[in-house]
């Protein structure tokens, strides 16, 4: 399929090709634009998707409280971005930025950078909680995705497609098992669509979860620790 764009982290990742590229931070708000798209980040949420290619977006206007964000996932106690009182953004070089995330001892490092050769946007951090029990990290998530004009294909017991015609409130891809043989995942719509992909070769354990909002969807990338999680404080994404 032409234009698609693609989201990978460190690697998941968005796809161009290069001529200009830039990273601007408004506030806490993380603005990415490449010839090929526009990308928008609050909270390690992606809230605003574009595609220049096709002059598609993807995303719906975000309502005053978007649901997901980043998050260091414990059995004692979730930690939320969205819910930290401490958040401090910056540039580490013109196509680096990095945001931090604290509460207490709890925090979440998310760093976004534009791939120079490429323009792929790669995404990547880690986290330390204030107690143990850390048995993943979500790195990042987008919640306003249109279900109206765009369908998810994804490696799954052989072949998983979901649109609007599907009746599925939620699904939980997991990696590496049937239920999400490839690190990958395409959201396609009309004309473009993007991508996301891991390029992990340790088989490390990490999950795709989908929920449905009506006339939205959701998406959630997490890596997750090595069991036994009791002592565990750290996780670092793929």
């Amino acid at each position: 399929m032409k234009n698609l764009i693609r989201l990978i982290c460190l690697p998941l990742i968005l796809l161009t090709t290069y001529a200009t590229a830039e990273i601007t931070i408004d506030d806490n708000t993380i603005h990415v634009e490449t010839n090929n798209y526009k990308v928008q980040f609050d909270y390690g949420g992606i809230t605003y998707l574009h595609n220049k290619l096709t002059d598609e977006t993807y995303t719906l206007p975000l309502e005053p409280t978007f649901l997901i964000s980043a998050a260091i996932l414990s059995r004692n106690e979730h930690f939320w971005a969205r819910r930290s009182q401490n958040v401090e953004t910056h540039k580490i070089n013109a196509n680096t930025a990095e945001t931090r995330f604290r509460e207490g001892d709890n925090e979440i490092r998310l760093v976004i950078k534009i791939e120079p050769n490429t323009e792929d946007l790669l995404i990547s951090g880690d986290c330390i909680a204030d107690t143990p029990g850390v048995y993943a990290i979500q790195q990042w998530a987008i919640d306003n995705l249109n279900l109206t004009n765009l369908r998810i294909l994804a490696p799954s017991e052989k072949r998983q497609v979901i649109d609007a015609t599907v009746a599925i409130d939620h699904r939980d891809f997991r990696y590496p098992t049937l239920y999400w043989e490839a690190q990958l995942a395409i959201i396609e719509a009309e004309h473009g669509g993007f991508y996301l992909r891991s390029k992990d070769t340790t088989f490390q354990f990490k999950s795709l979860f989908y929920k449905n909002h009506e006339n939205k969807f959701s998406l959630s990338m997490r890596t997750e620790n090595q069991a036994p999680w009791d002592t565990l404080t750290t996780a670092t994404s793929v």
